[in-house]
């Protein structure tokens, strides 16, 4: 009888050993690869629905990339606007060292390099580290953001000393407002990103004489198109994160996307003929 109840429980303690193994078995396989956690990481940044929605991206950072989501959030992810505009992060083989690990994530033009740190056995993205390694002039850190002027954008301008008479308005301009919207990282988005009709956006530069040429016309055909087609002015000099990232190289450079995909670009000086007959030929495809 005891050899019986001896079997019976060491029956139950193999039992237990197996079952645990079988539960931690399962949990390890549930832990995720780097590649995994930078594709979550890719999907976090590009459903971002605001600056202030950061949950998603606390869900796979590190907890002291929480802390500092917290006191900087903005600052932080306006770095990494620039890859907003890419469908996807494709996350390569990563090279690991110990509890560090770099994944290379590939969109086009460029490449960036996603640091991770393991957090209680799992691989978390250390946002900290990949802002810090991010090219110039994109790069970021900690000193920089807490250097930086907290005053928000857009502020209103000071009001005028005494003495000072107030600029006077444009009174032609402010009847007949340019139907081109100014697109910059701020707005980009939101008026390219998530149209709901094709955008044509026109890259310039101060002194470029072809570009002051065009702009008469671009700005024409916006009347013309309103309501079907956006039309973006796209400061060069203003917004070099938009000119690497659709590898503009010339000037005037005009790019037509629907549902923020490419359909085609061309660049140079067009009369309004020549400029509207590409316009349809590229919506009627």
């Amino acid at each position: 009888m005891r050899t019986a109840t001896r079997w019976l429980a060491v029956a139950v303690i193999v039992g237990l050993a197996v079952m645990t193994g079988e539960v931690w078995a399962e949990e390890e396989e549930q832990a995720q690869t780097p590649q995994q956690v930078v594709s979550e990481f890719s999907d976090a940044l590009l459903f971002r629905t605001s600056p202030i929605d950061l949950s998603p991206l606390k869900e796979v950072a590190t907890v002291a990339s929480w802390e500092a989501l917290d006191k900087w959030g903005h600052g932080l992810i306006e770095p990494l606007r620039l890859w907003l505009i890419i469908p996807l992060l494709v996350a390569q083989e990563p090279v690991i060292d110990g509890e560090t690990a770099t994944v290379a994530a590939r969109p086009q033009p460029r490449s960036l390099e996603v640091k991770l740190v393991k957090e209680e056995g799992q691989w978390k993205v250390d946002l900290l580290g990949t802002l810090a390694a991010l090219p110039e002039p994109f790069a970021v850190t900690v000193e920089e953001l807490a250097a930086q002027d907290t005053e928000p954008p857009g502020a209103a301008a000071p009001p005028p000393q005494a003495g000072e008479q107030p600029p006077a308005a444009d009174t032609a301009e402010a009847e007949q407002p340019s139907p081109v919207i100014e697109i910059t990282l701020d707005n980009f988005k939101q008026e390219v990103l998530e149209a709901e009709i094709p955008v044509l956006l026109d890259f310039w530069a101060q002194g470029c004489d072809a570009c002051t040429d065009l702009r008469p016309v671009f700005d024409e055909l916006a009347r013309d198109y309103a309501g079907t087609v956006r039309f973006g002015s796209v400061d060069f000099d203003r917004n070099i994160p938009l000119v690497i990232a659709y590898e503009v190289n010339s000037i005037p450079c005009l790019v037509l996307l629907r549902d923020g995909e490419e359909l085609d670009r061309t660049i140079g000086y067009m009369n309004k003929q020549e400029l509207q007959d590409w316009i349809e030929a590229n919506l009627s495809e």
